[in-house]
């Protein structure tokens, strides 16, 4: 009987009910694109097959594919498959297993992907391929995301649920800095309820008098909006006159609302079995961004003496949990290697870090060795 979509489908799920373990996310060899555009997706074949070195036998392999296409004229995906089992080059795509939340980092340079550029489709392979793909796609009646993807995982949802993310750790950084709330960015970003409702003010209706077909003079109203500038100005100095503490309120508001809602959708407890017979609970995820999402949930609750800043920009680079947060499978062991860690970072970046030596640093170019330079002058002279 030949193999459809359908089949694929059902296939893919039960590999992902067999080879997905709670608490743990899979990341596979190998993704194919799918689709163009924003619409675009990556997904995790069954399987995939790579053509023989040798030109004889690739002849061989490529005739006999020929061959076979056209007794399956209706399923291609057949063929390919008979035929690259016939030469011994199909490749099962196994994937590598590991544990989301010691990764206590991934959420961050998820929301940083935004700041490092447009959200391609090589993005999020660039993504996939170091953590998995987020696990947009259902499959099974539980709800649970498939980490091997589908069109769910387009170029656009991923890139709505980084500038999400992107929003909510900015807002938080800049509320709960202990040196200096960056009201700037509050001001930017936060608007209350009563400046919200003022916005149907910036567009005025006009009555004109004119005639119709008969030449009867008839009245007709015409909307016309402020300029974009007015409205700006209008709303900046509206902006201005807000106390801090309720900018402060408003942001805490919105991140405290937008993580639960994450975190309710695609988190839940759940107990984990022991290797004593016993059973602990802890913490379960549906899919990687809910594992993220937690991870974000891990960072408010985290004590400030566990949280990294940069020195110029103040982003938040890196935290430990707090010890009170409860573990995911306290069996499980996490032997995946650890990429992209941020244990031995200081700065986000080299800008932030020749920024921060420039005004702070005591190197011959920074500024204030230039001015001790100055001054020294001054006094020779």
């Amino acid at each position: 009987m030949p193999i459809n979509r359908n089949d694929f489908a059902i296939a893919s799920g039960k590999a992902v009910d067999k080879d997905l373990r709670a608490g743990e996310w899979l990341v596979y060899q190998r993704y194919e694109d799918n689709g163009t555009g924003e619409s675009a997706y990556l997904q995790a074949p069954l399987w995939w097959a790579e053509e023989p070195d040798d030109p004889k036998v690739l002849d061989q392999y490529k005739g006999y594919k020929h061959y076979l296409d056209k007794q399956f004229e209706t399923d291609p995906e057949l063929a390919a498959r008979i035929a690259a089992q016939a030469f011994g080059i199909d490749h099962h795509n196994e994937p590598e297993r590991y544990v989301p939340l010691d990764y206590h980092d991934m959420f961050l340079q998820f929301a940083d992907l935004v700041e490092e550029g447009p959200i391609t489709l090589e993005v999020v392979r660039e993504w996939a391929e170091l953590y998995g793909l987020l696990g947009l796609e259902r499959t099974s009646v539980n709800g649970m995301g498939n980490p091997r993807g589908g069109p769910a995982e387009s170029v656009s949802n991923f890139a709505y649920y980084a500038e999400e993310a992107n929003m909510v750790l900015r807002l938080y950084a800049a509320v709960t800095d202990p040196e200096q709330p960056d009201y700037e960015y509050l001001r930017k970003h936060i608007r209350p309820p009563e400046i919200s409702l003022l916005q149907p003010y910036f567009t005025k209706t006009e009555v004109r008098y004119e005639k119709d077909s008969t030449g009867k003079e008839v009245a007709r109203a015409y909307q016309r909006t402020l300029s974009q500038r007015a409205r700006e100005t209008i709303t900046q100095v509206l902006m201005d006159d807000v106390p801090p503490e309720k900018l402060k309120k408003l942001a805490l508001d919105y991140v405290e609302e937008t993580v639960h809602l994450r975190v309710s959708q695609e988190c839940h407890p759940r107990r984990y079995r022991q290797k004593d017979g016993t059973s602990k609970w802890g913490l379960g995820f549906k899919s990687l961004l809910g594992a993220m999402w937690m991870l974000m949930m891990w960072l408010m609750d985290a004590r400030e003496e566990d949280v990294r800043r940069c020195p110029s920009c103040r982003k938040v680079i890196t935290f430990e949990p707090s010890p009170e947060q409860p573990e995911t499978n306290p069996e499980q062991k996490n032997a995946r290697k650890k990429y992209k860690t941020r244990v031995d970072k200081t700065f986000c970046d080299d800008r932030c870090k020749a920024n921060w030596n420039y005004h702070f640093g005591e190197g011959r170019s920074s500024k204030p060795a230039r001015k001790r330079k100055r001054e020294q002058h001054k006094s020779d002279d």
